[in-house]
């Protein structure tokens, strides 16, 4: 009895471990197949359909209404080429003109050229065309700076290879031979406003050093994108 005992307590063990052998084992597909499902037209609703159609359409009309004209192609280009400088001068201007009574007028315009996503053609500006240039929901915010820390900020800009960046009326270029430093002649000593956005501001793409910030003095709900479209439609009026 106690023999048959043993060797049944044997068996259960051996089939336990093959069995856990077996979990642990690499499993390979031994074959790949494809199924094609029709469409059954029978199951199309066109009241669902229509419903859609008239969003659509509206959607597609804004999206089609030209707002602006350019003479020229502003080209997607790193180190501040034409699309860099049009995009912070137009959002320049907005700012200006809309903070023209406020306490923070802006001194400094600091954007990121990867949040620039495609060019700008030649001849009418729709509002899709701005969408496919900032396809992305950052706003316009205003924080307060230090003089004494423009001149690292100017260094990270020739550093990263060039963003939209302007100060003082001046847009920063790279390319260009003169001293940006002397030619913006900022004081040290003062503290300047600088318009951004808020991805930059919370530390995208390291621009931004958390010194920077003295005081964060405005954060809109104004999206860059709207900024860009009632700008180059004012300007074109």
């Amino acid at each position: 009895m106690k023999k048959q005992l043993l060797a049944i307590i044997q068996l259960v063990l051996i089939v336990t471990i093959q069995g856990c052998q077996c979990k642990s084992a690499t499993q390979k597909p031994t074959s790949v197949s494809n199924t094609n499902y029709e469409v059954n037209s029978q199951y199309y609703d066109s009241s669902l359909s229509n419903s859609i159609a008239k969003y659509r359409d509206s959607i597609s009309k804004n999206m089609n209404r030209v707002i602006g004209f350019s003479d020229e192609t502003f080209t997607k280009k790193h180190a501040s080429g034409k699309l860099d400088s049009f995009f912070v001068k137009t959002i320049m201007d907005f700012c200006l003109e809309t903070w023209k009574d406020s306490a923070f007028l802006p001194n400094i315009f600091l954007f990121n050229t990867g949040g620039l996503r495609n060019s700008i053609s030649s001849g009418p500006i729709t509002v899709g065309n701005i969408f496919e240039l900032m396809p992305f929901n950052n706003s316009l915010v205003v924080f307060e700076m230090d003089g004494k820390f423009l001149p690292e900020l100017v260094e990270s800009m020739k550093k990263r290879g060039g963003d939209p960046f302007m100060a003082f009326g001046q847009i920063f270029n790279k390319k260009d031979k003169y001293d940006f430093l002397q030619l913006i002649k900022f004081d040290t000593n003062r503290k300047y406003m600088v318009v951004t956005s808020d991805y930059l501001l919370d530390r995208g793409d390291d621009i931004i050093k958390p010194e920077y910030l003295s005081k964060i003095r405005f954060e809109s709900s104004i999206l860059i994108r709207d900024a860009l479209i009632l700008q180059i439609k004012n300007s074109n009026e």
